[in-house]
């Protein structure tokens, strides 16, 4: 049977991120199993190298050079003329590149190939991976951000995007959601085509090294809104005087660097709290940390969950509609918090500070009840996902 055309469109292989680790390391996976002839098309790769390593030949790499952040700060009716005409770029440059590779599959992972790529598809199967959670962080970030009217109209504009995003998917083949409860936010008419398929852990996450935990809490992830790391530095002040030789360590970068580092100044928790930078090697972190906190709004899917827990790292997570709870047993293999209550926090960081054996009890229990997502298992579905699109189209 000759090599499957299987083609890649993403935003960029450029930037450090989770979703482009993960992307990184499945292209890798396919490309050494010698099945698939690999194509990757990037919307805006801005001149950078690949972030994480990519052993696909650069030949087989395109990027459109379109950049859909120019427009951010237009006014809205500027905007959205300036977006269509960028789609337009869009849709003929892509347009082209199909043309020239001729795939059997395509595989997109944003949304902004959604609405046209179905016209230009050639004779190529469609599937749609949802990795940002886009149907629900939108409207989450509307309710935190805005109020009144703005709140209202940037709702309705919401509902209308999210109404011809779920009616350009009846066009796909496949949609492969994080999550059961990403999946149930979806229309019923398009529930036969969702796989449920979640992230995989890189390879070095799965061989476990015995190390001597250090009485550090941890945080990872970007320094924005979302993640309410306000939260953690809450909880910490609350607990300062009951630590006894803890320390509270952030790791990540982001537009509320500042903001968070003169609250954590005005909490007077300087000398427990450290920030970091985002680490593109952060194995030994979670090796060295004993407890890991996710305070976020909304996750996803959450990949900082399943590197602690593989780790044996104990979590505390605050329930979001996605990821955590399908990450988490609450009291077996992490702590599950019902909101965003800064006293439950902090009650919850301290008892595991106070009961080494449970910390230790959950994170061995978190390592094992990880192991589905290493790479190999979720790798091994996800080609039957590509084979089952690929064979009625070889007969």
């Amino acid at each position: 049977m000759p090599q499957l055309k299987l083609m890649f469109c993403t935003m960029s292989t450029g930037i450090l991120g989770g979703r482009e680790k993960v992307f990184a390391d499945k292209v890798n996976y396919l490309y050494h199993t010698k099945n698939y002839d690999l194509y990757i098309v990037t919307t805006n790769q801005g001149g950078s190298e690949n972030f994480y390593s990519i052993d696909l030949c650069k030949e087989k790499q395109f990027d459109l050079n379109i950049d859909y952040r120019d427009i951010e700060l237009l006014s809205p009716v500027k905007r959205l003329m300036a977006r269509r005409k960028l789609r337009q770029i869009h849709k003929q440059k892509l347009s082209k590149v199909i043309a020239q590779v001729m795939p059997d599959i395509i595989v997109i992972n944003s949304t902004d190939e959604l609405f046209f790529l179905n016209e230009i598809k050639g004779k190529a199967k469609l599937i749609f991976e949802e990795h940002t959670g886009f149907r629900f962080s939108r409207k989450m970030e509307i309710n935190y951000t805005y109020t009144g009217f703005n709140m209202c109209l940037r709702l309705i504009r919401w509902k209308l995007l999210d109404s011809k995003i779920e009616k350009k998917l009846k066009n796909f083949d496949k949609i492969i959601c994080l999550t059961n409860a990403a999946r149930k936010m979806h229309d019923c008419s398009i529930h036969s085509k969702i796989e449920v398929l979640g992230n995989p852990l890189s390879s070095c996450f799965e061989n476990y090294q015995f190390a001597t935990k250090k009485k550090h809490i941890i945080a990872v992830g970007r320094l924005s809104f979302e993640k309410r790391y306000d939260m953690l530095l809450k909880a910490c002040h609350l607990i300062i005087d009951k630590c006894d030789g803890w320390t509270f360590h952030l790791y990540g970068d982001g537009p509320e660097l500042d903001y968070l580092k003169m609250q954590a100044n005005s909490l007077g928790i300087s000398e427990i709290f450290f920030f970091h930078p985002a680490q593109e090697d952060i194995l030994s972190i979670y090796q060295e940390a004993s407890i890991c906190v996710i305070t976020s709004l909304f996750e996803s899917y959450s990949m900082v969950i399943t590197e602690a827990m593989s780790q044996e790292v104990a979590c505390i997570s605050v329930k979001c509609p996605t990821g955590p709870m399908e990450l988490i047993h609450n009291g077996k293999t992490g702590i599950l918090l019902d909101d965003s209550d800064v006293i439950k926090l902090s009650n919850a960081i301290l008892h595991l500070i106070n009961n080494p054996d449970l910390r230790n009890e959950i994170g061995i229990n978190a390592r094992k009840s990880v192991r589905p997502c290493y790479l190999k298992p979720i790798m091994h579905q996800y080609q039957n996902i590509l084979m089952e699109l690929a064979l009625p189209s070889r007969k």
